[in-house]
């Protein structure tokens, strides 16, 4: 907490998968500081929220190239679906074009321990092409991703 009070950082980095570290994490965002964590897949929920970036350290030096190996650990991207489609909805674009890096922050905010990695994936663009129903296209020169027309919801 001494390295907390001294006002020289301007975040800092958890490398644990232990409850215990939950509220430390707390408590140094409540003083208006980052804290990103990296950690094993048995981290708990509650201490994922805690930080503002969760990392699985599986993912820690995953090149691009997704192994078979690997796609078998991970999620199929369908499971990410939902969750894409809530940000996207929570954008208040209804049927325009979102900013995909506008659309990582929503899920980031949403879930700080999102990742396309957990769903087999190298990036997020690709994800939500696997992941179906939504549209992304390069749009003056920025990558945005929308819900197809058809698979939009319609009505009350």
């Amino acid at each position: 907490m001494d390295i907390l009070h001294s006002g020289r950082f301007n975040g800092f980095v958890l490398v644990s998968s232990d409850s215990d570290f939950t509220r430390l994490a707390s408590r140094i965002r409540e003083q208006g500081l980052n804290v990103y964590g990296i950690g094993e897949a048995k981290t708990p929920d509650a201490l994922r929220k805690a930080y503002k970036k969760f990392i699985l350290v599986e993912n820690l030096g995953q090149s691009d190239e997704i192994t078979e190996a690997d796609k078998e650990k991970t999620n199929p991207p369908s499971k990410a679906r939902q969750m894409i489609r809530a940000a996207i909805e929570t954008s208040d674009t209804e049927g325009v074009w979102v900013p995909l890096g506008q659309l990582g922050q929503l899920l980031n905010a949403a879930d700080p321990s999102f990742d396309a990695r957990n769903y087999g994936c190298p990036n997020l663009s690709t994800l939500a092409k696997k992941a179906g129903t939504f549209e992304v296209r390069e749009i003056d020169n920025v990558l945005k991703i929308r819900i197809k027309p058809n698979e939009r919801k319609t009505g009350p």
